[in-house]
């Protein structure tokens, strides 16, 4: 609920908000934690 209520208010006064990022429609992808290992970068 408070992620539409951001986005709702960020849409209405885009002046007053500098970065908004919503994941609530997304969520973790469905991924093993060795594919997790594979993809992350080395280093």
């Amino acid at each position: 609920m408070g992620g539409n209520i951001a986005m709702l208010y960020g849409g209405a006064r885009p002046d007053r908000v500098r970065k908004l990022v919503n994941l609530e429609g997304f969520g973790m992808p469905a991924t093993r934690p060795a594919q997790r290992r594979a993809a992350m970068p080395s280093g």
